[in-house]
């Protein structure tokens, strides 16, 4: 208005991989490529060896997971990849308490409910759950890591873009 203007910095769209093995591997190669901030944290080896040779840097120890989801804010997303999915409840239940506009999880139906139930032993809200997008992904049923990352990032974005989150 008159002499004056407006300029808007936006903070940077970020993501949050927690898991283990190619799918994270692929989704954090993607997402780097694209200018998302990545980081991630995982507690297998041969996962953080592998990111490592991709220049990646991945957090791995128990204590440096409740940092990591701390630090999430409203332009963060997050997904959880594993194949194992006993400790996930604990993990959504943290990220769930954070403002993260995107929390994805890897499993099919049957996993998600199983999912579902043990958080609402744990006292979450059931409100909370409609948060939680799995199977994570907008391309179903995809079997190639590449295809899967795709998946991913393009729900992610769309999600952003719904929350206003980018342009």
């Amino acid at each position: 208005s008159g002499d004056a203007f407006t300029r808007v910095y936006p903070a940077p769209l970020r993501l949050a991989l927690i898991g283990n093995g190619p799918a994270l591997t692929g989704i954090a190669t993607l997402a780097r490529a694209t200018g998302v901030e990545t980081m991630v944290w995982s507690s297998e080896e041969a996962t953080r060896a592998q990111l490592d040779q991709l220049g990646l840097e991945a957090r791995k120890t128990p204590g440096e997971l409740p940092a990591m989801i701390e630090a999430l804010d409203y332009t963060s997303a997050t997904v959880l990849v594993f194949h194992d999915h006993d400790a996930e409840p604990e993990i959504l239940r943290q990220l769930l308490r954070r403002p993260c506009f995107y929390i994805g999880v890897l499993g099919n139906r049957a996993v998600h409910r199983a999912r579902l139930d043990a958080l609402g032993k744990m006292g979450v809200n059931p409100q909370e759950f409609a948060r939680i997008h799995a199977p994570v992904g907008s391309i179903p049923n995809a079997k190639s890591k590449t295809t899967f990352a795709f998946g991913v990032l393009t729900e992610m974005l769309a999600e952003a873009k719904l929350h206003n989150i980018i342009a």
